[in-house]
């Protein structure tokens, strides 16, 4: 690799690393712009990844073990506020919405990188 994609690699994870602390600044959903950052990496680097299921994925296991660890170490706290009488539902359900905003974020990510030789990549 030359100096030049050394740099870009570099200053590309380095921006997705320092836009993961936004979510203690801003707004919850705001962890999605990092997830858009590393998909425009992906389509840049030519990875061939199944960018929506490893989005989905991954966006539902930190969802919903997050939310596991927020419900024993508050000592269910967080169930009894919001009125969660299945708190296995309530996990799947926020894992779920989880998953397809990672999942989109870097599919979206992926596609929004024009290739000049035949225009987006679709």
């Amino acid at each position: 690799m030359n100096k030049k994609h050394f740099i870009k690699t570099v200053a590309m994870i380095v921006v997705a690393i320092a836009g993961t602390k936004l979510i203690q600044v801003f707004p919850w959903w705001t962890f999605v712009i990092p997830i858009f950052i590393i998909g425009i990496f992906i389509s840049l680097k030519k990875w061939v990844v199944p960018c929506f299921a490893v989005g989905f994925i991954t966006g539902f296991l930190i969802w919903v073990f997050a939310n596991l660890y927020f419900h024993f170490s508050s000592d269910r706290l967080l169930a009894i506020r919001f009125g969660a009488v299945y708190t296995s539902y309530a996990l799947l359900f926020s894992g779920i919405i989880g998953g397809l905003m990672s999942g989109l974020s870097l599919y979206i990510g992926k596609l929004m990188v024009i290739d000049n030789k035949s225009g987006f990549k679709l």
